[in-house]
């Protein structure tokens, strides 16, 4: 795989110390961090120690190591490491440290789902006569930096009486949490920071086992990731960095801080680098997009038009939304890769794209509705979503009293995650779902032999259908009583193509911005770090390679004036 170098690309290539890159928007950014992995691997003198590249989310990792090996021709080995930053917190942190620290009772565990904790009881803590756990559910308690709790993610304006209720409620239960070892992610991160805090010699430990940390798409860390990073650098670590996009971070609800990655772009104690060239979209697109950046980073390049009369954005006028889809087709034909981008579940229903599932059988013990959705996740392409929503059911068939017993089931996940024959199965079983031209009852007993016979069980899963007003069902197809929407697979949520990139796109606005709504009156510069409908917009807009449509509706019409401010010399379609 060739390098496509520039100046700013061989700028951070060569570059060590304490680094933090503003990259926008298909810059090549994944790419030159897998080159420069490449670099500093072959270049490695370190036997024992090695390099940490992490990143927020699985498919970024796996981004990263597909890009490595495109490069090296081989897979990232020991004592290097790819992995989230997450995964890599948790492994190299929490779980070995946390017993001393914490004195909790066996092996502490990381909980794949939290509502495990809404079983717990704390039925002597009430506010006005109700026990605190049902206003405020175990599952949703977290601890801040300085030690105070939150609810979701928020601090709660109570009254002095209820706050020293909540407090000590919440103090019991992460007392007991901590105590059997049984850890939101959250409660890993406070933990992980904790343990630096108080043991600056297992800081220093872990910045010589990795002496160079490369974190991508470092916009999306929060507070405490950041902080758990200041540690390292202050013992001992001289090679880090940082590197995203800030105005791309769309995870504040698992508290991320674009706001701190800028902090460090402008501190002189951090060598700041920018990618400005844009090398997915053209021009016109990038200029549109770059509305959402603050003056001060308006820098962006895009690529060259490929003739002097080409126009990549269209806006479309439009009166209600039947019309709209097909518009975008005749608009958009002449390109294979596109999606409708819209923000929230209205518009998905207006757009005829909302899969809405009942779900027909009872807990005994999953349902087998996840069948459903993983074999439409692999007909989507998203195999490793319908992989990991299997490795979360199956282990339920092969071992029952994993129902009860959380931690043990998660053990079973982690040691099998390697094991290709058992992962194998599990491909086998996702091909082997059947398909949705038989009754309910034929699909569901098909089901049951197909995985009692890849998982020779001793008897087949239960997997029983709900009766009474739903027993009609049972002679129905499954593809009746699942049909997928018209556009469910034309239309998207922004959040969903996050890293992804198109030939084309059509963002729909709503008229106005109440709510949760994005439309035409967000397409305002912010003077500061924009919001998070703007960072919304931003990343739809920059999607696309060849073709921007925005749909705009009729009532919220722009004058020509501000039309050609925001989109140039565009194509104006109306219906």
């Amino acid at each position: 795989m060739n390098f496509d170098m520039n100046e700013e690309r061989e700028q951070y290539i060569y570059e060590r110390g304490k680094i933090i890159v503003n990259a926008c928007p298909g810059s090549g950014k994944t790419t030159s961090v897998g080159y420069k992995l490449m670099n500093l691997v072959n270049n490695w003198d370190y036997k024992c120690s090695g390099i940490a590249c992490l990143s927020f989310t699985n498919v970024a990792k796996n981004e990263i190591n597909d890009k490595f090996f495109d490069f090296n021709k081989a897979s990232l080995n020991y004592p290097h490491l790819i992995s989230t930053i997450d995964s890599f917190i948790n492994r190299y942190i929490t779980l070995p440290h946390f017993k001393t620290k914490y004195r909790c009772q066996g092996r502490p565990m990381i909980l794949e789902n939290d509502s495990i904790l809404d079983s717990l009881s704390f039925q002597q803590f009430r506010i006005n006569n109700r026990p605190i756990q049902y206003i405020y559910p175990p599952s949703k308690i977290d601890i801040n930096v300085d030690g105070t709790f939150l609810f979701n993610g928020n601090s709660l304006d109570l009254s002095d009486e209820d706050k020293i209720i909540f407090d000590r409620y919440c103090r019991t239960l992460k007392n007991h949490q901590f105590l059997r070892g049984l850890l939101k992610n959250s409660d890993s991160l406070y933990a992980a920071y904790q343990i630096l805090l108080n043991n600056p010699r297992i800081a220093n430990s872990l910045a010589k086992r990795f002496k160079y940390i490369i974190v991508d798409e470092a916009q999306d860390t929060s507070e405490i990731q950041h902080l758990i990073i200041d540690q390292l650098i202050d013992n001992g670590l001289k090679n880090i960095e940082l590197i995203g996009d800030p105005y791309q971070s769309l995870y504040e609800w698992r508290n991320a801080r674009p706001d701190l990655f800028l902090e460090k772009v402008a501190s002189v104690d951090w060598t700041s680098l920018e990618f400005t060239r844009c090398k997915r979209s053209l021009e016109p697109i990038v200029k549109a997009y770059s509305l959402f950046r603050v003056q001060e980073h308006n820098n962006l390049v895009g690529q060259e038009l490929r003739d002097d009369n080409e126009k990549p954005i269209h806006i479309i006028y439009f009166k209600n939304y039947d019309q709209l889809v097909s518009k975008y087709e005749e608009i958009s034909s002449e390109y294979r890769r596109k999606k409708i981008l819209v923000r929230g579940t209205s518009l998905l229903r207006e757009l005829n794209a909302l899969n809405t599932y009942i779900d027909l059988w009872k807990e005994t013990p999953f349902s087998p509705l996840q069948f459903i959705y993983a074999k439409e996740e692999l007909q989507n392409g998203d195999i490793k979503s319908a992989i990991n929503r299997l490795f979360n059911c199956i282990p339920l068939l092969i071992n029952p009293d994993f129902a009860n017993n959380v931690k043990s089931k998660q053990d079973f996940i982690e040691v099998n995650r390697d094991n290709h024959s058992f992962t194998a199965k599990l491909l086998l079983l996702l091909k082997s779902i059947p398909d949705f031209n038989k009754t309910l009852t034929e699909w569901n007993d098909e089901v049951k032999e197909t995985c009692s016979s890849i998982f020779e069980l001793e008897s087949p899963p239960t997997f029983v259908l709900k009766a009474g007003i739903h027993r009609p069902k049972h002679s129905m197809l499954v593809s009746q009583l699942f049909e997928r929407t018209v556009n469910s697979t034309n239309v998207s949520t922004i959040h969903k193509v996050k890293g992804k990139t198109y030939d084309s796109i059509m963002i729909v606005l709503s008229p106005n911005s109440s709510g949760q709504s994005l439309s035409i009156n967000d397409f305002i510069r912010p003077d500061e770090m924009p919001d998070e409908k703007k960072r919304l917009l931003y990343v739809a807009m920059s999607r696309p390679k060849w073709q921007l449509v925005v749909a705009v509706p009729n009532q919220s019409r722009l004058t020509v004036e501000r039309h050609a401010e925001l989109f140039g010399d565009c194509i104006v379609h109306e219906i």
